[in-house]
């Protein structure tokens, strides 16, 4: 163990292994002096192993002849210095740390058998050699440009035996995990038959680079049309452009052959869907066939309740001939009411009918775990979050995944799908792209999406603008695989924000208000709100939003509602609110109107109905009456931003004021007094609702409006 200079609690382990997320990736070549002579070294990623202690750290491997022998060490650095250490360039800037933390066997007898010249067979596939005359002067000084860490540069051939792999304090120790597709290269994916690689492809040249100046130039002198595609308008940039693809379920497949094969990698939608099948795990098969058995019982009891209204309408049709007049007028009332639970049940099936198709139509006739094996090789199975995800790992990417249905729907927050983690990406805790692959994704259909005319990026690639969308995915705990991204970190980072910041893991606080509100929510089903959620996505297959399979044909119910997540909403204007002898056009018109009531009556009663004013109108006018007492609105001629005044300077908020109280009275209000919300709210069940929120405060678990749901559905009983 070697102890941290920061932080006298911490203890590097001395560790000769390459770590986990340093292999497949591009380093710099540096020098320093050990034991009095110059040795060749490079860094991994930065590590935040001990970040929560305020410290970060980088692993220093040992070179020779550009070989990795063994990790001797590490640079530590505080988590608040961390964007000061990058040059220019983007590399670590030595002198910006302290002195390295040497491990304990690093001596001149390990540097003599670490250093020994050695000859290598021409058959091992080893680092290029450097030109130094062709590197910058610069350069030459201090370091050089190294080929990336790759796996077969760490392997010996095969059967290759040294004195140094007799020697276990030299012989460098590789991980299981290093053998892990991450690990591979895409050329060594090559050998599983997945992509053909054209070795004389002329490769098209990197982008470079944009930083936030250049985002902002592109956005300020953008212009928007009709004919535009929507992804321009939404990211306001003219460089995006929407490749067309197969219009049938090989559409996702077809997306990535076609980004590949812009680098010269070819890969087929056959290829993909064999290599999924192949990879399929059984649970995927059980929850879809559990998930069609549930809905299929469900129909199965209301074909049994139709047909039991069938017989009491036939027992009473024989019982009316001999009735009495008396009789016969009781017979035809209960007749009348079969005939209308009749048709609501018929009503009811037809909605559980649509709902099994929509979900898992496809598996009617799919009973074995091979025959839901062979429907992935067929163009009848689309791409769902599982294959994308297996996609993701097998090809080592990160598809970005922008959801047209949510630009449609003016849910402009939930544009940018961050998808399903995949389990072993998951396990691993670490995931490193070689590339990305942007798609649209418009409910039915995926297209492949270009930027400056590429269609596969690098990290350095990807447009500014995507980069700050998935950071704001990452901030709202909601970045998916994103978060395990080392480069995604680092760019967290380098806008000042901390890249522990939107870990998708609980905290204490957390998993103790799940316990402790357990009796007012399951915590396997998760639903998000906010003023304009989206209106396309089923309950549960939301931006945030999680379902167990089991659970999804509780809420056929709720899925009727296209506006669902909106109406639980405080801002909801599609109600009526009677408080105070006042109506109110939404919940958020009375919490906003509340602050003013003590001091300023006529200023609260302007929020109400009856005063017929703008802020009564408008739920936008209300919030900004209330809370900074000004609109910024964009005139409809020229589109310019005005600013209007809607509250005198003198108004001010009463400080008795309290907001949980008052909100409490108006939610009670909306759900109690307007049936078809109230309906909405106890639909979601048992449901965990999440109140959607970019501003400082973020997300919150709505605790007060569950309580609300508990008690109308205690009352309802």
């Amino acid at each position: 163990m070697v102890s941290s200079k920061l932080n006298d609690s911490i203890n590097y382990k001395e560790n000769r292994e390459i770590e986990d997320g340093d292999l497949g990736t591009s380093s710099v070549v540096y020098e320093m002096e050990i034991e009095d002579r110059l040795i060749k070294f490079v860094l991994g990623k930065q590590k935040y192993t001990y970040s929560g202690k305020n410290v970060l750290y980088y692993p220093i491997y040992l070179l020779n002849e550009n070989r990795i022998k063994a990790q001797i060490g590490v640079f530590e650095l505080q988590s608040n210095k961390a964007l000061n250490i990058l040059d220019d360039d983007g590399d670590v800037d030595l002198n910006m740390l302290e002195e390295p933390l040497l491990y304990s066997f690093v001596n001149d007898s390990f540097l003599d058998k670490a250093l020994k010249p050695k000859v290598v067979p021409a058959s091992v596939n080893d680092f290029e050699q450097i030109d130094e005359d062709e590197e910058d002067d610069h350069l030459k000084s201090s370091r050089h440009i190294a080929k990336s860490m790759k796996e077969d540069e760490m392997e010996k051939e095969e059967g290759e035996v040294s004195e140094d792999d007799e020697d276990d304090h030299i012989s460098l120790k590789v991980p299981e995990s290093v053998h892990s597709e991450q690990a591979k290269s895409l050329k060594e994916k090559s050998k599983d038959g997945l992509i053909e690689i054209d070795e004389d492809y002329q490769q098209p040249a990197l982008l470079k680079e944009e930083d936030e100046q250049e985002n902002k130039d592109i956005k300020s002198g953008f212009k928007e049309n009709a004919k535009q595609p929507w992804i321009q308008k939404y990211m306001k940039n003219p460089n995006y452009e929407i490749v067309e693809v197969e219009s049938n379920g090989d559409c996702f497949f077809a997306s990535v052959r076609e980004a590949f094969r812009q680098i010269g990698y070819k890969t087929t939608v056959e290829k993909q869907r064999t290599a999924l099948a192949r990879e399929m795990p059984e649970r995927i098969f059980t929850d879809q066939l559990e998930l069609f058995e549930l809905y299929q019982n469900n129909i199965n009891e209301l074909d049994g309740r139709l047909e039991a209204i069938k017989k009491e309408n036939t027992e009473y049709k024989k019982r009316i001939k001999k009735a009495t007049p008396t009789e016969r007028e009781e017979i035809l009332e209960r007749g009348n009411q079969l005939v209308k639970e009749s048709k609501k049940i018929q009503k009811e099936k037809a909605t559980v009918e649509q709902e099994q198709n929509t979900y898992v139509g496809y598996m009617r006739n799919i009973k074995t775990i091979d025959q839901y094996r062979d429907y992935i090789e067929t163009p009848s199975f689309w791409a769902d979050a599982w294959a994308i995800s297996t996609i993701e790992r097998l090809f080592n990417i990160k598809v970005i995944i922008m959801s047209e249905m949510a630009y449609n729907d003016g849910a402009m927050h939930s544009v940018l799908n961050c998808g399903e983690i995949n389990k072993q990406i998951q396990d691993r805790g670490v995931f490193n792209p070689d590339h990305y692959i942007i798609v649209t994704y418009s409910g039915n259909h995926y297209r492949l999406v270009t930027y400056k005319n590429k269609r596969i990026f690098t990290f350095r690639e990807i447009p500014y603008g995507i980069k700050v969308l998935i950071v704001n995915k990452c901030l709202e705990r909601n970045s998916g695989s994103f978060y395990l991204i080392e480069d995604f970190r680092n760019f967290k980072a380098k806008q000042g924000i901390h890249p522990d910041t939107g870990n998708p893991k609980k905290s204490e606080d957390e998993q103790d208000a799940d316990e402790l509100n357990r009796e007012l929510y399951d915590d396997d089903t998760i639903f998000m709100f906010h003023q304009n959620s989206e209106l396309s996505a089923k309950p549960g297959k939301g931006s945030g939003e999680k379902i167990a399979v089991e659970k999804i044909p509780q809420f056929s119910d709720l899925a009727k509602t296209k506006e669902w997540r909106r109406m639980l909403d405080d801002t909801w204007p599609g109600v009526v609110l009677s408080i105070d002898n006042l109506k109110w056009m939404s919940a958020e018109h009375y919490i906003q109107a509340a602050k003013f009531k003590g001091g300023f009556p006529d200023f609260y009663k302007s929020f109400s109905i009856e005063s017929e004013s703008d802020i009564a109108k408008d739920v936008d006018y209300a919030k900004a009456a209330g809370e900074s007492g000004k609109l910024k609105k964009k005139s409809e001629e020229g589109g310019k931003t005005k600013e209007i005044v809607l509250r005198a300077k003198h108004i001010h908020p009463d400080e008795t004021y309290d907001a949980e109280e008052v909100r409490k009275i108006a939610i009670n209000a909306k759900f109690s007094q307007n049936e078809d919300v109230k309906q909405v709210l106890l639909a979601t069940k048992k449901a965990k609702l999440v109140h959607f929120s970019r501003s400082s405060v973020g997300n919150s678990i709505d605790i007060p409006l569950m309580e609300l749901r508990r008690k109308l559905a205690t009352a309802k009983i």
